[in-house]
């Protein structure tokens, strides 16, 4: 047996050095997660972050003492669900806390030049950053972050559908001294040169994410730019080139439901074709819900998981999944129950979930004045009585108030996500592998 990252992350050293005691009688944690490689068999830790493999045909059971060191076994009346809320609370005591924001999502507009038939904000008000709502936000931005560096996410609507908003708020944040990056969240469309220029000299983006949906005859029926260009589709793959040509790494998003499923693995082909080893590209596959409209959804579950896992299978033999595999603790689900982040929409109002729909504003940026109350109830937590003997209980935050969680924690669902997090325990083994075997090399 031997561990697979040498080094221990932060609730590893909270949690280990347990000593064997021969009198006591142990079983397995309810938080590991066995999974069979061609090595051995994989056990990882999903509180502590331990990562260890059994090579080959070695035992748990001729480990007794090293695997209580690393609570993989632990006393038949430990309680897990108790100390992982215990160790959860010490960690929060160890993280440093500036009461400054530093992370903004940013709506420049609820429009957009696509029609998306399955987006959330088909029912919204379509609303437009002003300018001096773009110079407030950027002396908001000034005013809260302290003097820190900032992060903005471009969101939409398309954010690059008011461009003059980004244009605006930086050169303000520029005025004010503030030091900032940003990614974004586009569907390429409008990212021509000049956007491109910016997004170097003016908009310093690093990351951008745009949805394909499928492969050209399927992208254009699920776009439905306002435009009715039938080029769309290239036009966007020329820009995804565009983009990478100014060292910003792409992330295209396929969003997966019955009736372009197939589409997908084709589409896949294309992309690798076209954008494999020119720059910093990857490609990740989401199953689309429908929050306001009927998306064509898989008959039922198992059917839903055989198409995703085999088209993420698909990805990782292209090459074009890559996941970076955090052994840490998360601290949030995402800006939703995160302090140090908001939502900024178009007319200066405040949120904290970037999907916009006029309703649970927390406040303004041109007040003090919180709901805190509803900044509250965004970090209530979903918990069903299956959560305490779940191993992914340490790092899933479900939210209440989510869109994601509105159907509840059921035993599929929950086979689903045990299933996906064994696949990055995997993608994270032959990445630590490779390095492994080039020092060897070495």
């Amino acid at each position: 047996m031997r561990r697979v990252f040498d080094s221990p992350c932060a609730a590893e050293r909270i949690c280990s050095g347990e000593k064997y005691r021969p009198e006591e009688k142990y079983r397995l944690t309810s938080l590991c997660l066995s999974i069979p490689c061609d090595d051995g068999t994989l056990l990882f830790h999903t509180l502590t972050g331990a990562l260890l493999l059994l090579e080959g045909k070695e035992k748990a059971e001729d480990y007794t003492k090293e695997l209580v060191e690393y609570r993989f076994l632990v006393p038949e009346s430990f309680d897990e669900a108790k100390y992982t809320l215990e160790v959860k609370r010490v960690l929060s005591m160890l993280r440093p806390s500036s009461g400054k924001k530093n992370s903004f999502t940013i709506l420049t507009t609820t429009d957009c030049n696509a029609r998306c038939f399955y987006c959330y904000e088909l029912n919204c008000k379509r609303i437009t950053m002003s300018d001096s709502v773009a110079r407030d936000t950027a002396d908001y931005i000034a005013q809260v972050s302290g003097g820190d560096s900032v992060k903005i996410s471009w969101f939409g609507g398309e954010p690059l559908y008011n461009a003059r908003a980004m244009d605006v708020l930086c050169e303000r944040l520029r005025e004010r001294l503030v030091t900032y990056s940003s990614v974004i969240v586009t569907n390429g469309y409008l990212f021509d040169k000049e956007a491109a220029v910016k997004s170097d000299n003016l908009w310093h983006i690093k990351k951008a994410q745009i949805t394909v949906d499928g492969t050209q005859e399927r992208y254009l029926k699920t776009k439905a730019y306002i435009y009715h260009d039938p080029d769309a589709y290239q036009r966007v793959l020329r820009n995804i080139e565009l983009m990478m040509d100014h060292r910003i790494e792409v992330v295209v998003r396929l969003n997966m439901n019955k009736d372009n499923a197939d589409d997908l693995f084709d589409l896949c082909d294309e992309l690798v074709d076209r954008f494999q080893g020119k720059g910093s590209f990857s490609v990740y596959p989401v199953l689309i819900r429908g929050f306001v409209s009927d998306v064509g959804e898989f008959g039922s579950v198992e059917e839903a998981n055989e198409r995703y896992f085999a088209l993420l299978k698909k990805l990782k033999t292209l090459g074009l999944y890559r996941l970076k595999f955090d052994r840490n603790l998360p601290a949030h689900r995402c800006m939703a129950d995160n302090d140090y982040c908001e939502v900024i929409n178009p007319d200066g109002s405040l949120g904290k979930c970037e999907h916009f729909d006029g309703n649970d504003l927390i406040g303004n940026i041109y007040s003090d004045e919180r709901d805190h109350s509803l900044i509250a109830a965004w970090k209530e937590t979903l918990r069903v009585p299956q959560c305490d003997s779940c191993p992914l209980l340490p790092r899933c935050i479900p939210l209440k108030k989510c869109a994601w969680e509105k159907d509840g924690c059921s035993d599929s669902l929950r086979s689903t996500r045990i299933q996906k997090f064994k696949q990055m325990i995997m993608f994270a083994y032959t990445e630590e592998k490779k390095k492994m075997e080039k020092n060897d090399d070495n």
